[in-house]
């Protein structure tokens, strides 16, 4: 009968942002070291973000994006205040974020005035 050796434990990496999510901010993440590593999941704790800058937000998605084609490696974006997620309601970044259920409104809110 074969030994069985249980999986190595996943290395688990933790950032957290906080401010605005900026592409000088997301530059700074991405030369952290700690993206080098092996096969390992990494958290980014946005729950600290008070505005999102579109070109942070694209830099942060391209970032995700790449680990993550490694192979290797996943991200999770946590944290992420319901009032960004819903502004950001169909961007790529939100592919990552780790509650998506928690990405959409009351499906039965009214909308406001139509100019049609």
């Amino acid at each position: 009968m074969p030994n069985y050796f249980p999986p190595p434990p996943l290395d688990i990496r933790e950032f957290s942002l906080s401010g605005r999510l900026d592409g000088g901010q997301v530059e700074a993440l991405q030369r952290r070291p700690e993206w080098r590593a092996g096969p390992a999941e990494f958290r980014i704790n946005l729950s600290r973000i008070q505005v999102v800058e579109p070109v942070g937000a694209a830099l942060l998605a391209r970032l995700c994006q790449l680990i993550e084609r490694r192979g290797l490696s996943r991200v999770s974006l946590i944290g992420l205040p319901v009032a960004i997620q819903r502004r950001l309601r169909r961007h790529p970044l939100l592919r990552h974020h780790d509650a998506p259920e928690h990405l959409f409104g009351d499906p039965f809110e009214v909308p406001g005035a139509s100019n049609r």
